[in-house]
């Protein structure tokens, strides 16, 4: 994978670290994980959710939280994010999976994550460990909270 420059991430840093939303596309040579990585990610999460495990997802249908969540959260069975989004979705509902801290559940991404923002941290100050990968996916409009927002 491609390692952004330092000149990048300062740049990045002055227009729109904590200031914008941004989205990067095509900074690098490949992704931090491929969709297949990131399924397993997503089953594995959904798996320690099931076994009493926190997992830290949200998932919302039309905007609201659905409960129990054990049947709605991703599974190995679901073979890909596509299958999962029918799936879970149905027809005619809006649905958004956040799974945050994706390292936990998919440790070979920790290597890649700190390759890519290595001159990020250097250029904000940010302590490496307050790095994390959190993904937002389905079929909706709108982020039913907003614009993620936290600390890290």
């Amino acid at each position: 994978m491609t390692t952004l420059d330092r000149s990048f991430w300062r740049d990045f840093a002055d227009r729109y670290f904590e200031r914008t939303p941004v989205v990067l596309r095509d900074v690098t040579d490949a992704p931090l994980l491929t969709p297949s990585e990131l399924m397993a990610a997503l089953a594995t999460a959904g798996e320690g959710l099931r076994h009493g495990a926190p997992s830290g997802v949200g998932l919302w249908f039309d905007g609201a939280t659905p409960t129990p969540l054990h049947d709605l959260v991703p599974a190995p069975s679901d073979g890909s994010i596509a299958d999962y989004v029918r799936r879970a979705a149905g027809s005619g509902h809006e649905l958004c999976l956040a799974q945050f801290d994706l390292v936990r559940w998919y440790p070979p991404l920790l290597p890649r994550v700190q390759a890519f923002t290595e001159h990020l941290v250097e250029s904000i100050g940010l302590a490496a460990v307050d790095v994390d990968v959190d993904c937002f996916i389905g079929a909706y409009r709108s982020t039913p909270r907003g614009i993620h927002r936290d600390p890290a």
